[in-house]
């Protein structure tokens, strides 16, 4: 058994990445599209809450990861690429859900 798992600090670190290698509308892309997500992420965490509550705001994340990595993914370092590929994979999964699969939310060290 494994786990994966998608936490802020993923999103947040990508961005801050993409920025340094002064990729700039990709950063600004992946940060509009991810503040909902991240906020909701934010939020104290609450065991009323269900993983497909969050579910619905990993489409527009998904969507800048995609055009990210069809515009400039052979332009990336391979550390970036990496981290790019790793943080687009989990959050397909995520967003797609798959009957095989247990989702859950839980709290981790940040918060």
């Amino acid at each position: 058994m494994f786990g994966v798992s998608i936490q802020a600090e993923d999103i947040r670190g990508l961005i801050y990445d993409l920025q340094k290698e002064q990729y700039l509308l990709a950063t600004d892309y992946l940060a509009n599209t991810s503040c909902l997500f991240l906020r909701e992420l934010d939020k104290p965490y609450s065991t009323d809450q269900r993983f497909s509550e969050y579910t619905w705001l990993l489409a527009a994340p998904n969507r800048a990861l995609t055009m990210i990595r069809k515009q400039i993914n052979p332009l990336l370092s391979p550390a970036m690429r990496k981290r790019l590929e790793k943080l687009a994979s989990a959050i397909v999964l995520f967003s797609e859900g798959h009957p095989n699969m247990m989702f859950y939310l839980a709290e981790d060290v940040y918060g």
